[in-house]
């Protein structure tokens, strides 16, 4: 609406004047809150630049109703022209209702109403009698047997009552013209004010939404680290509320330090792009001001360059294939990536032959990682675990899967590389058996030195969780006896403090004693010198 009304002499319709009122009674009711300074200085001095309209408000109240129609006391010159429309409509009405009841009229009428063609009081005359009326055909019906006539008797009120009609129109746009040059003197301050009030909602949907997510407020790092725990995506969270999903299960992930780039692998359908998708959109939201869904001691990275390849965009009309899409946009990737760049790809490698695949893949990582971007990577080519176990920099992760049930448990696992389980998969959602048992007896004889990898993986993980509980242990002992330690100095410099206390208590008892019986002596010396030596003596 400040838009439309910026022209000399513009109009705007009912719906924009209403539009205005209600940003004007918000500004209003807002600017009236007394916001805190010491809990809320943003919102304070945001706020404290809405002054409000309350002139333009109370015009637009007491010209509009909530139709946006221009009521009668929006002037006096309406209100007349409309009292004077209102009794002329009356007449003209009434007059007809006694001309339809009359004999040599009704008996050439199709029916006893009265009703208006256009701006036109009419009556529905027969059409073989129309003749035998004095009056102007308006219209006819469609079966072509009623002729809607103005009576003659009622034209010259008819034309008044359009003239005033006319009057009327030509007040409200008077009204209308005079309202909008007022909204057009303060546009400039008003676009302003309603700039505010955009942050304003803006601000309160963010809370709002973070309450109801039970969002955290991000820590934001300058060391391009990863820390996330409990985190969640908030439309997983948002279908766990609805009942579309039953559970939604939190990430905790870290890359940090001298680990530059994780890749993670485990089944199909597994949770391995969503947990990609999390990280990305968590930190978007950081960056946004966003309050993030995971636990307050998670921390992101400050960055401005995300950059991602995620999803299939092959194109007929472009020529690319799923490879070459991948290829093509993980090359524009590599000439924005710069250190702090922070990098997702999503089954990197894939769409052609897995040998040469996996070669361009841990090319790639490698590039990225001496670049030191951060970088977060999905795969299911085996070769690239390999590399990225032996390079220094790197680390496997994987998502969970329960060898029981056969299901996926959406669980992060990092250090630990995982399978595809694509026959599991494939059994889970309908594959023949007679097909996947033979998939099966292939895989055995093609796989063996992966899994030997894996194996050898899981057992340095296992030895590696049994150390760091041992550790554990330890710490918890020696910080127990440290706690003991501790109690048994404080005993000590209690008892030390203790007995200091009290001999000191007893000096100062021997020191007032002595000073009362050196003044007793001095006294008896006064009176009597031979005395005071002979008791002298005895002390002696």
């Amino acid at each position: 609406p400040l838009e439309k009304v910026r022209p000399e002499n513009a109009l705007i319709d009912a719906q924009d004047f209403l539009d205005i009122k209600t940003v004007l009674a918000v500004i209003s009711d807002i600017s009236s809150v007394d916001f805190e300074a010491a809990h809320c200085p943003q919102l304070k001095e945001l706020t404290a630049r809405l002054i409000g309209f309350p002139e333009l408000l109370d015009r637009l109240g007491w010209t509009f109703d909530s139709e946006g129609k221009v009521v009668d006391d929006a002037s006096v010159e309406l209100y007349e022209i409309r009292k004077r429309l209102k009794s002329l409509n009356a007449r003209i009405g009434n007059r007809l209702k006694e001309m339809v009841r009359e004999e040599n009229v009704a008996k050439f009428l199709q029916d006893d109403f009265i009703t208006k063609r256009g701006e036109r009081w009419v009556i529905p005359v027969r059409m073989d009698a129309k003749g035998e009326v004095a009056g102007v055909v308006h219209d006819v019906s469609s079966s072509g047997e009623t002729a809607f006539m103005e009576p003659l008797e009622i034209i010259g009120l008819s034309n008044e009552l359009g003239n005033l009609a006319a009057d009327e129109k030509a007040e409200v746009i008077r009204i209308l013209r005079e309202i909008c040059d007022e909204i057009r003197q303060d546009r400039d301050e008003l676009l302003k004010q309603y700039k505010i009030l955009i942050h304003l909602d803006l601000l309160n949907s963010i809370a709002t939404y973070a309450e109801k997510l039970q969002m955290s407020p991000a820590n934001i790092n300058e060391s391009s680290a990863v820390k996330l725990r409990e985190a969640k995506h908030p439309l997983l969270i948002s279908m766990e509320k609805s009942g579309t999903i039953k559970k939604v299960v939190p990430l905790s992930l870290t890359l940090e330090g001298e680990d530059r780039v994780m890749v993670i692998t485990g089944p199909n359908a597994g949770g391995k792009t969503i947990t990609m998708k999390t990280v990305g959109l968590l930190i978007v939201m950081a960056m946004s001001g966003i309050p993030i869904p995971a636990h307050p001691e998670s921390t992101l990275p400050f960055t401005t360059n995300l950059l991602v390849d995620i999803g299939d965009e092959q194109s007929i009309e472009s020529s690319l294939s799923t490879f070459s899409a991948h290829i093509a946009r993980i090359s524009k990737i590599l000439e924005e990536s710069s250190k702090g760049a922070v990098i997702l790809l999503d089954e990197i490698g894939t769409g052609t032959e897995p040998a040469q695949g996996a070669a361009i893949a841990c090319a790639i990582l490698n590039e990225l990682s001496n670049r030191g971007s951060l970088v977060l990577a999905t795969t299911h080519l085996t070769d690239i675990i390999g590399f990225v176990y032996k390079t220094p920099g790197m680390m496997n992760a994987s998502m969970a899967f329960d060898d029981t049930s056969h299901e996926p448990l959406y669980r992060l696992k990092e250090g630990e590389p995982g399978q595809s389980h694509a026959i599991e998969t494939a059994i889970r959602f309908g594959l023949p058996r007679e097909v996947t048992d033979f998939a099966g007896k292939l895989l055995g004889g093609m796989s063996a030195e992966f899994h030997e990898l894996l194996k050898s993986l899981k057992e340095k993980g296992a030895n590696y969780d049994a150390l760091k509980a041992e550790l554990e242990k330890e710490r918890a002992s020696l910080q127990e006896k440290s706690e003991k330690i501790k109690e048994k100095l404080k005993g000590a410099e209690d008892k030390k403090r203790s007995a200091y206390e009290e001999g000191l208590k007893e000096a100062l008892t021997f020191l007032t004693n002595a000073k009362r019986e050196a003044r007793a002596i001095l006294e008896e010396t006064k009176k009597s010198p031979r005395m005071a030596i002979a008791k002298l003596e005895e002390k002696r």
